[in-house]
Protein backbone atom coordinates (compact mmCIF):
# COMPACT_ATOMS: atom_id res chain seq x y z
CA UNK A 1 0.00 0.00 0.00
CA UNK A 2 1.34 3.39 -0.96
CA UNK A 3 2.53 5.48 1.96
CA UNK A 4 0.43 8.41 0.75
CA UNK A 5 -2.71 6.48 1.71
CA UNK A 6 -1.69 6.84 5.35
CA UNK A 7 -1.22 10.58 5.06
CA UNK A 8 -4.03 12.51 6.85
CA UNK A 9 -4.12 15.07 4.04
CA UNK A 10 -5.20 12.41 1.54
CA UNK A 11 -6.92 9.91 3.81
CA UNK A 12 -9.19 11.23 6.59
CA UNK A 13 -9.12 7.87 8.37
CA UNK A 14 -5.36 7.46 8.60
CA UNK A 15 -5.24 8.95 12.12
CA UNK A 16 -8.08 6.68 13.23
CA UNK A 17 -6.34 3.53 12.04
CA UNK A 18 -3.02 4.64 13.55
CA UNK A 19 -4.78 5.32 16.86
CA UNK A 20 -6.43 1.91 16.84
CA UNK A 21 -3.19 0.15 16.02
CA UNK A 22 -1.40 2.00 18.82
CA UNK A 23 -4.16 0.95 21.23
CA UNK A 24 -3.92 -2.65 20.10
CA UNK A 25 -0.14 -2.63 20.50
CA UNK A 26 -0.57 -1.73 24.19
CA UNK A 27 -2.25 -5.11 24.65
CA UNK A 28 -5.34 -3.67 26.35
CA UNK A 29 -7.79 -5.55 24.12
CA UNK A 30 -6.16 -8.94 24.76
CA UNK A 31 -7.25 -9.49 28.37
CA UNK A 32 -10.38 -11.48 29.10
CA UNK A 33 -11.63 -8.77 31.45
CA UNK A 34 -11.49 -6.13 28.72
CA UNK A 35 -13.28 -8.32 26.20
CA UNK A 36 -16.03 -9.20 28.69
CA UNK A 37 -16.48 -5.53 29.56
CA UNK A 38 -16.90 -4.57 25.91
CA UNK A 39 -19.35 -7.39 25.20
CA UNK A 40 -21.42 -6.47 28.26
CA UNK A 41 -21.44 -2.86 27.07
CA UNK A 42 -22.88 -4.05 23.77
CA UNK A 43 -25.58 -5.88 25.74
CA UNK A 44 -26.45 -2.61 27.49
CA UNK A 45 -26.69 -0.87 24.11
CA UNK A 46 -29.26 -3.42 22.89
CA UNK A 47 -31.27 -3.15 26.12
CA UNK A 48 -31.30 0.62 26.52
CA UNK A 49 -31.60 1.56 22.84
CA UNK A 50 -34.15 -1.13 21.99
CA UNK A 51 -36.83 1.36 20.96
CA UNK A 52 -34.33 3.45 18.99
CA UNK A 53 -33.26 0.37 17.04
CA UNK A 54 -36.86 -0.46 16.19
CA UNK A 55 -37.54 3.11 15.04
CA UNK A 56 -34.38 3.19 12.90
CA UNK A 57 -35.21 -0.09 11.17
CA UNK A 58 -38.77 1.03 10.59
CA UNK A 59 -37.51 4.23 8.98
CA UNK A 60 -34.87 2.46 6.88
CA UNK A 61 -36.66 -0.74 5.86
CA UNK A 62 -40.27 -0.35 7.06
CA UNK A 63 -39.51 -3.43 9.13
CA UNK A 64 -42.24 -4.37 11.66
CA UNK A 65 -41.22 -4.54 15.32
CA UNK A 66 -41.91 -8.30 15.27
CA UNK A 67 -39.38 -8.86 12.48
CA UNK A 68 -36.87 -6.49 14.07
CA UNK A 69 -37.00 -8.51 17.27
CA UNK A 70 -36.79 -11.93 15.58
CA UNK A 71 -34.35 -11.27 12.72
CA UNK A 72 -32.12 -8.61 14.28
CA UNK A 73 -32.10 -8.06 18.04
CA UNK A 74 -32.57 -11.55 19.48
CA UNK A 75 -29.89 -12.99 17.19
CA UNK A 76 -27.33 -10.46 18.44
CA UNK A 77 -28.41 -11.08 22.04
CA UNK A 78 -27.87 -14.81 21.55
CA UNK A 79 -24.40 -14.23 20.12
CA UNK A 80 -23.47 -12.04 23.07
CA UNK A 81 -24.78 -14.53 25.64
CA UNK A 82 -22.99 -17.41 23.94
CA UNK A 83 -19.72 -15.48 23.72
CA UNK A 84 -19.86 -14.40 27.36
CA UNK A 85 -20.67 -17.95 28.45
CA UNK A 86 -17.79 -19.52 26.53
CA UNK A 87 -15.13 -16.83 26.11
CA UNK A 88 -12.83 -18.24 28.78
CA UNK A 89 -12.82 -21.64 27.07
CA UNK A 90 -12.37 -20.17 23.58
CA UNK A 91 -9.34 -18.14 24.66
CA UNK A 92 -7.42 -21.02 26.23
CA UNK A 93 -4.36 -22.44 24.55
CA UNK A 94 -5.20 -25.64 22.72
CA UNK A 95 -2.86 -28.53 23.45
CA UNK A 96 -1.90 -30.73 20.51
CA UNK A 97 -0.42 -34.18 20.00
CA UNK A 98 3.36 -34.61 19.89
CA UNK A 99 5.80 -37.02 18.32
CA UNK A 100 8.77 -38.73 20.02
CA UNK A 101 11.05 -35.89 18.92
CA UNK A 102 9.01 -33.34 20.89
CA UNK A 103 7.72 -35.57 23.68
CA UNK A 104 9.39 -33.52 26.41
CA UNK A 105 8.36 -30.18 24.87
CA UNK A 106 5.25 -28.06 25.23
CA UNK A 107 3.22 -27.70 22.01
CA UNK A 108 0.00 -25.71 21.72
CA UNK A 109 -2.10 -23.36 19.61
CA UNK A 110 -2.28 -19.79 20.88
CA UNK A 111 -5.47 -17.85 19.96
CA UNK A 112 -4.10 -14.47 18.89
CA UNK A 113 -6.22 -11.53 17.69
CA UNK A 114 -5.48 -10.28 14.19
CA UNK A 115 -5.09 -6.66 15.34
CA UNK A 116 -7.08 -3.89 13.66
CA UNK A 117 -10.02 -5.22 11.66
CA UNK A 118 -12.64 -3.59 9.45
CA UNK A 119 -16.26 -4.81 9.45
CA UNK A 120 -18.45 -3.64 6.57
CA UNK A 121 -22.14 -4.10 7.32
CA UNK A 122 -25.03 -4.75 4.95
CA UNK A 123 -28.20 -2.72 4.50
CA UNK A 124 -30.80 -5.52 4.50
CA UNK A 125 -30.14 -6.63 8.11
CA UNK A 126 -28.21 -3.61 9.35
CA UNK A 127 -28.11 -4.60 13.04
CA UNK A 128 -27.79 -8.36 12.63
CA UNK A 129 -25.12 -8.35 9.88
CA UNK A 130 -23.11 -5.54 11.48
CA UNK A 131 -23.13 -6.42 15.18
CA UNK A 132 -22.88 -10.21 14.88
CA UNK A 133 -19.36 -10.09 13.41
CA UNK A 134 -18.55 -7.29 15.87
CA UNK A 135 -19.23 -9.72 18.74
CA UNK A 136 -16.72 -12.18 17.29
CA UNK A 137 -14.12 -9.50 16.61
CA UNK A 138 -14.28 -8.13 20.16
CA UNK A 139 -14.36 -11.61 21.71
CA UNK A 140 -11.18 -12.42 19.76
CA UNK A 141 -9.44 -9.33 21.19
CA UNK A 142 -9.28 -7.08 18.14
CA UNK A 143 -9.66 -3.34 17.67
CA UNK A 144 -12.51 -2.71 15.25
CA UNK A 145 -13.49 -0.11 12.70
CA UNK A 146 -17.22 -0.60 12.16
CA UNK A 147 -18.65 0.61 8.85
CA UNK A 148 -22.45 0.28 8.74
CA UNK A 149 -24.16 0.49 5.36
CA UNK A 150 -24.98 4.02 4.27
CA UNK A 151 -28.09 2.66 2.54
CA UNK A 152 -29.76 2.05 5.91
CA UNK A 153 -28.91 5.59 6.97
CA UNK A 154 -31.02 5.85 10.14
CA UNK A 155 -29.46 2.71 11.58
CA UNK A 156 -26.04 3.93 10.51
CA UNK A 157 -26.54 7.23 12.38
CA UNK A 158 -27.80 5.40 15.47
CA UNK A 159 -24.75 3.13 15.60
CA UNK A 160 -22.34 5.99 14.96
CA UNK A 161 -23.90 8.19 17.63
CA UNK A 162 -24.90 5.72 20.35
CA UNK A 163 -22.34 2.91 20.38
CA UNK A 164 -19.38 5.11 21.47
CA UNK A 165 -21.46 6.04 24.54
CA UNK A 166 -21.37 2.43 25.67
CA UNK A 167 -18.12 1.00 24.36
CA UNK A 168 -14.50 2.00 24.42
CA UNK A 169 -14.08 4.40 21.47
CA UNK A 170 -11.28 2.27 20.05
CA UNK A 171 -13.89 -0.39 19.26
CA UNK A 172 -16.74 1.91 18.29
CA UNK A 173 -18.14 2.66 14.83
CA UNK A 174 -16.97 5.32 12.42
CA UNK A 175 -18.69 7.08 9.57
CA UNK A 176 -18.15 6.02 5.99
CA UNK A 177 -15.08 7.18 4.10
CA UNK A 178 -11.90 5.94 2.46
CA UNK A 179 -11.58 3.10 4.92
CA UNK A 180 -10.44 0.53 2.39
CA UNK A 181 -7.42 2.67 1.53
CA UNK A 182 -6.01 1.90 4.97
CA UNK A 183 -4.12 -1.21 5.90
CA UNK A 184 -6.19 -3.57 8.01
CA UNK A 185 -5.20 -6.94 9.43
CA UNK A 186 -8.56 -8.42 8.45
CA UNK A 187 -11.59 -7.17 6.52
CA UNK A 188 -15.02 -8.74 7.02
CA UNK A 189 -17.79 -7.82 4.60
CA UNK A 190 -21.31 -9.15 5.10
CA UNK A 191 -22.91 -7.80 1.96
CA UNK A 192 -22.49 -6.11 -1.42
CA UNK A 193 -23.26 -2.41 -1.25
CA UNK A 194 -22.82 -2.29 -5.03
CA UNK A 195 -25.71 -4.65 -5.57
CA UNK A 196 -27.74 -2.86 -2.91
CA UNK A 197 -27.33 0.50 -4.62
CA UNK A 198 -28.35 -0.93 -7.98
CA UNK A 199 -31.51 -2.42 -6.57
CA UNK A 200 -32.49 0.36 -4.20
CA UNK A 201 -31.74 3.52 -6.18
CA UNK A 202 -32.43 2.25 -9.69
CA UNK A 203 -35.00 -0.46 -9.16
CA UNK A 204 -37.02 0.34 -12.24
CA UNK A 205 -33.96 0.35 -14.50
CA UNK A 206 -32.63 -2.84 -12.97
CA UNK A 207 -35.91 -4.77 -13.18
CA UNK A 208 -37.48 -3.48 -16.41
CA UNK A 209 -35.48 -5.79 -18.72
CA UNK A 210 -37.11 -8.71 -16.92
CA UNK A 211 -40.56 -7.64 -18.21
CA UNK A 212 -42.57 -7.58 -15.01
CA UNK A 213 -46.25 -7.55 -14.32
CA UNK A 214 -46.63 -5.85 -10.97
CA UNK A 215 -49.48 -7.29 -8.98
CA UNK A 216 -50.49 -9.15 -5.85
CA UNK A 217 -49.73 -6.15 -3.68
CA UNK A 218 -48.77 -7.74 -0.41
CA UNK A 219 -49.45 -5.10 2.30
CA UNK A 220 -46.52 -6.37 4.40
CA UNK A 221 -44.03 -6.14 1.53
CA UNK A 222 -44.94 -3.32 -0.80
CA UNK A 223 -43.61 -0.61 1.49
CA UNK A 224 -40.38 -2.46 2.28
CA UNK A 225 -38.82 -3.29 -1.05
CA UNK A 226 -36.25 -1.58 -3.29
CA UNK A 227 -35.60 2.08 -2.48
CA UNK A 228 -37.04 2.35 1.03
CA UNK A 229 -36.59 6.11 1.09
CA UNK A 230 -38.31 6.80 -2.22
CA UNK A 231 -41.94 5.74 -2.56
CA UNK A 232 -41.75 6.13 -6.34
CA UNK A 233 -39.31 3.24 -6.51
CA UNK A 234 -41.35 0.81 -4.44
CA UNK A 235 -42.68 -2.23 -6.22
CA UNK A 236 -44.93 -5.11 -5.25
CA UNK A 237 -44.70 -8.82 -5.87
CA UNK A 238 -43.84 -9.56 -9.48
CA UNK A 239 -44.07 -12.39 -11.96
CA UNK A 240 -42.60 -12.94 -15.39
CA UNK A 241 -44.72 -12.39 -18.48
CA UNK A 242 -44.06 -12.61 -22.20
CA UNK A 243 -45.44 -10.44 -24.99
CA UNK A 244 -48.69 -12.40 -24.94
CA UNK A 245 -49.19 -11.69 -21.22
CA UNK A 246 -48.64 -15.36 -20.36
CA UNK A 247 -46.55 -16.27 -17.33
CA UNK A 248 -43.27 -17.86 -18.39
CA UNK A 249 -40.24 -19.27 -16.63
CA UNK A 250 -36.97 -17.30 -16.89
CA UNK A 251 -34.28 -18.41 -19.28
CA UNK A 252 -30.77 -19.48 -18.21
CA UNK A 253 -29.31 -16.24 -19.59
CA UNK A 254 -31.86 -13.81 -18.14
CA UNK A 255 -30.28 -11.22 -15.82
CA UNK A 256 -32.52 -12.36 -12.99
CA UNK A 257 -30.80 -15.76 -13.14
CA UNK A 258 -27.32 -14.20 -13.10
CA UNK A 259 -27.49 -11.59 -10.34
CA UNK A 260 -28.44 -11.23 -6.71
CA UNK A 261 -32.03 -10.00 -6.31
CA UNK A 262 -32.80 -7.84 -3.29
CA UNK A 263 -36.44 -7.36 -4.24
CA UNK A 264 -39.70 -9.31 -3.83
CA UNK A 265 -39.21 -11.33 -7.01
CA UNK A 266 -39.11 -15.12 -7.12
CA UNK A 267 -37.83 -16.57 -10.40
CA UNK A 268 -39.09 -20.11 -10.93
CA UNK A 269 -37.10 -22.36 -13.24
CA UNK A 270 -38.88 -25.50 -14.41
CA UNK A 271 -36.87 -28.75 -14.49
CA UNK A 272 -37.78 -32.28 -15.56
CA UNK A 273 -36.59 -34.08 -12.44
CA UNK A 274 -34.44 -33.87 -9.33
CA UNK A 275 -31.24 -34.74 -11.18
CA UNK A 276 -31.70 -31.78 -13.52
CA UNK A 277 -32.32 -29.51 -10.54
CA UNK A 278 -29.10 -30.68 -8.91
CA UNK A 279 -27.20 -30.24 -12.18
CA UNK A 280 -28.62 -26.72 -12.49
CA UNK A 281 -27.15 -25.83 -9.09
CA UNK A 282 -23.81 -27.54 -9.62
CA UNK A 283 -23.01 -26.01 -13.02
CA UNK A 284 -23.01 -22.52 -11.48
CA UNK A 285 -21.07 -20.75 -8.77
CA UNK A 286 -21.83 -22.19 -5.36
CA UNK A 287 -24.66 -20.30 -3.61
CA UNK A 288 -24.86 -18.83 -0.13
CA UNK A 289 -27.66 -21.27 0.72
CA UNK A 290 -29.55 -24.20 -0.78
CA UNK A 291 -33.11 -24.95 0.32
CA UNK A 292 -34.83 -28.24 -0.50
CA UNK A 293 -38.52 -28.87 0.08
CA UNK A 294 -40.05 -32.35 -0.02
CA UNK A 295 -42.21 -34.65 2.10
CA UNK A 296 -39.73 -37.37 1.16
CA UNK A 297 -36.62 -37.16 3.31
CA UNK A 298 -34.64 -39.06 0.65
CA UNK A 299 -35.14 -36.17 -1.76
CA UNK A 300 -33.92 -33.60 0.76
CA UNK A 301 -30.88 -35.72 1.61
CA UNK A 302 -30.09 -36.29 -2.05
CA UNK A 303 -29.94 -32.53 -2.62
CA UNK A 304 -27.80 -32.16 0.51
CA UNK A 305 -25.40 -34.92 -0.54
CA UNK A 306 -24.94 -33.81 -4.16
CA UNK A 307 -24.67 -30.00 -3.89
CA UNK A 308 -22.30 -27.51 -2.28
CA UNK A 309 -23.34 -24.22 -0.67
CA UNK A 310 -22.57 -21.91 2.23
CA UNK A 311 -25.47 -23.36 4.25
CA UNK A 312 -28.33 -25.80 3.69
CA UNK A 313 -31.85 -26.06 5.06
CA UNK A 314 -34.53 -28.65 4.36
CA UNK A 315 -38.22 -27.74 4.33
CA UNK A 316 -37.70 -24.16 5.49
CA UNK A 317 -35.68 -21.06 4.65
CA UNK A 318 -33.23 -19.01 6.72
CA UNK A 319 -34.09 -20.78 9.98
CA UNK A 320 -30.57 -22.26 10.06
CA UNK A 321 -29.27 -18.72 10.60
CA UNK A 322 -30.91 -18.58 14.05
CA UNK A 323 -28.56 -21.18 15.57
CA UNK A 324 -25.32 -20.01 17.17
CA UNK A 325 -24.14 -23.62 16.92
CA UNK A 326 -24.20 -23.59 13.10
CA UNK A 327 -21.70 -21.61 11.00
CA UNK A 328 -23.14 -19.07 8.57
CA UNK A 329 -21.17 -17.89 5.56
CA UNK A 330 -20.57 -18.43 1.89
CA UNK A 331 -18.24 -20.52 -0.21
CA UNK A 332 -16.46 -19.44 -3.38
CA UNK A 333 -18.23 -16.49 -5.01
CA UNK A 334 -20.89 -16.43 -2.29
CA UNK A 335 -18.33 -15.36 0.28
CA UNK A 336 -15.61 -16.55 2.63
CA UNK A 337 -15.30 -16.74 6.37
CA UNK A 338 -17.96 -17.90 8.81
CA UNK A 339 -19.69 -16.47 11.81
CA UNK A 340 -22.09 -17.45 14.63
CA UNK A 341 -20.87 -18.59 18.02
CA UNK A 342 -17.31 -19.87 18.14
CA UNK A 343 -17.14 -19.61 14.35
CA UNK A 344 -17.23 -15.82 14.76
CA UNK A 345 -14.42 -15.98 17.29
CA UNK A 346 -12.37 -18.22 15.00
CA UNK A 347 -12.94 -15.95 11.99
CA UNK A 348 -11.24 -13.05 13.76
CA UNK A 349 -8.53 -15.17 15.39
CA UNK A 350 -5.06 -16.15 14.22
CA UNK A 351 -4.32 -19.70 15.31
CA UNK A 352 -0.64 -19.45 16.19
CA UNK A 353 1.26 -22.72 16.32
CA UNK A 354 3.69 -22.68 19.27
CA UNK A 355 6.33 -25.06 20.63
CA UNK A 356 8.42 -24.44 23.74
CA UNK A 357 11.52 -26.62 23.48
CA UNK A 358 12.76 -28.37 26.59
CA UNK A 359 16.36 -27.50 27.47
CA UNK A 360 18.93 -30.24 27.99
CA UNK A 361 17.89 -32.28 24.94
CA UNK A 362 21.12 -31.86 22.99
CA UNK A 363 21.79 -35.60 22.98
CA UNK A 364 18.62 -36.14 20.98
CA UNK A 365 19.35 -33.14 18.79
CA UNK A 366 22.63 -34.70 17.62
CA UNK A 367 20.57 -36.95 15.35
CA UNK A 368 19.76 -33.89 13.26
CA UNK A 369 23.35 -32.73 12.74
CA UNK A 370 25.93 -33.72 10.10
CA UNK A 371 27.62 -35.97 9.34
CA UNK A 372 24.48 -37.77 8.19
CA UNK A 373 24.22 -41.57 8.11
CA UNK A 374 21.55 -44.26 7.84
CA UNK A 375 21.44 -44.82 11.59
CA UNK A 376 20.58 -41.18 12.21
CA UNK A 377 18.02 -41.25 9.42
CA UNK A 378 16.24 -44.29 10.86
CA UNK A 379 16.22 -42.72 14.31
CA UNK A 380 14.78 -39.45 13.00
CA UNK A 381 12.10 -41.20 10.97
CA UNK A 382 11.12 -43.29 13.99
CA UNK A 383 10.94 -40.18 16.20
CA UNK A 384 8.86 -38.15 13.73
CA UNK A 385 6.65 -40.76 12.06
CA UNK A 386 2.87 -40.73 12.53
CA UNK A 387 1.61 -44.30 12.76
CA UNK A 388 -1.59 -45.26 11.01
CA UNK A 389 -4.23 -47.03 13.09
CA UNK A 390 -5.55 -50.29 11.68
CA UNK A 391 -8.93 -51.50 12.87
Amino acid sequence: VSKCLFCPSTNPYADLVHCLRAAWMTGKTRSEEYRVHQLEALCHFLDERHADIQHALCADLHKPCFETEITEIILVRNELANALNNLCCWMKDERVNKNLMTLMDCSFIRKDPYGVVLIIGAYNYPIHLTLLPLVGAIAAGNCVVLKPSELSSCTERLLAKALPCYMDPVTGPEETGKLLENKFDYIFCTGSTHVGKIVMTAAAKHLTPLTLELGGKCPCYVDRCCDFQNAANRIAWGKFINAGQTCVAPDYCDPVMQEEISAPILPIFIVRDLEEAIDFINCRERPLAVYAFSSDSKVVNQVLDHTSSGTFCGNDTAIQATLVSLPFGGIGYSGFGQYHGKFSFDTFTHFRGCLLRCMGMELMNKMRYPPYNNKKLRAMVCAMEVKRHWF
